[in-house]
C-alpha cells in the first residue's frame, strides 16, 4: 500500500495574511495559522477520489509566506501531520485514525530548535522567545485533549 503525507504546515497562511486578518503574525501554534478552508478542500478531494495528484500549498519558511503549489499523488490513504489538526472538529470529521507519538518536552524542545535554526533561519534567542510564548500553552493544550482521548 502506498500512503501519502499533507502536512499542517504546507498551509500556513504567513505573515502577511495574518497581518490583514487582525493577527500579529508571529503565533504559527493555532488554526488562526492555518488554511483550514484549503487543507479541508484537500481532505475532500481525497476522499472524492477523482484526481491522481493533488495541488497542496508550498510553504517558504525563510519568507513566512506560501510559495506556489506542489502536487502530490493521490493515493487514498493519507497521513496528515501536524498537532493543530487535533484541534479543530472540521479537519477531523476526515481523519480515520488519530496517532500522538509522544516525547519527552526538553526532547521536543531540542528537535524544534534544531528545525528552526538550521531549516528555518532563525536564531536560538528568537526560538526560546516563541517557544514560552506560544508552544509552551499550546503543549498545555495538547496534554488536556490527550486526557480526553
Amino acid at each position: 500500500m502506498s500512503v501519502s503525507l499533507i502536512s499542517q504546515d504546507d498551509f500556513y497562511i504567513g505573515v502577511q495574511a495574518m497581518q490583514s486578518a487582525g493577527q500579529s503574525g508571529d503565533n504559527f501554534d493555532t488554526l488562526d495559522a492555518v488554511n483550514c478552508n484549503g487543507l479541508i478542500e484537500t481532505l475532500e478531494e481525497i476522499r472524492v477520489g477523482n484526481t491522481p495528484f493533488l495541488k497542496v500549498p508550498n510553504y517558504d519558511f525563510m519568507r513566512s509566506a506560501p510559495n506556489g503549489m506542489r502536487s502530490i499523488r493521490n493515493t487514498g490513504t493519507f497521513v496528515v501531520e501536524g498537532h493543530l489538526v487535533f484541534t479543530s472538529k472540521s479537519i477531523l470529521s476526515y481523519v480515520d485514525y488519530l496517532v500522538y507519538i509522544d516525547i519527552e518536552e526538553n526532547i521536543a524542545k531540542e528537535r524544534r530548535f534544531l528545525r528552526d535554526v538550521v531549516e528555518r533561519g532563525y536564531d536560538v534567542q528568537d526560538c526560546e522567545a516563541y517557544y514560552a510564548k506560544y508552544v509552551s500553552p499550546q503543549i498545555e493544550n495538547i496534554k488536556k485533549l490527550k486526557m480526553t482521548a
